[in-house]
């Protein structure tokens, strides 16, 4: 056993116990944190299992979506391929003209 001192005096046992009090403190939560932690781990775990035996169910109703047979080609709408050119009008005005239209297909060449 090692005596510590405090402020200048020697204090050997009472630190020990002040010590000891100090990890089995440390220890307890620890114990909780990971009591914590595996309790979390397995509610989400049957979460995750729940949605796994939905899943024929749940892929029934998904549909995909309908897009019209529209194309809007940037370039149409002033974009260059150049590298150099800001093209975010161009981009703009092609959505735009798609929700418009009532839909389709933006294309970047």
């Amino acid at each position: 056993m090692s005596t510590k001192f405090l402020n200048g005096k020697k204090n050997g046992f009472r630190s020990m116990q002040t010590n000891q009090i100090v990890s089995i403190e440390k220890v307890l939560l620890f114990i909780v944190y990971v009591f914590i932690l595996s309790v979390i781990g397995n509610s989400c775990t049957e979460t995750q299992d729940l949605h796994w035996k939905n899943v024929d169910k749940i892929l029934l109703k998904i549909t995909p979506p309908e897009f019209p047979n529209r194309e809007f080609d940037i370039t149409d709408y002033g974009a260059v391929g150049d590298g150099q050119t800001k093209n975010t009008k161009a981009f703009g005005d092609a959505i735009k003209a798609c929700v418009e239209a009532g839909g389709g297909r933006v294309v970047v060449p």
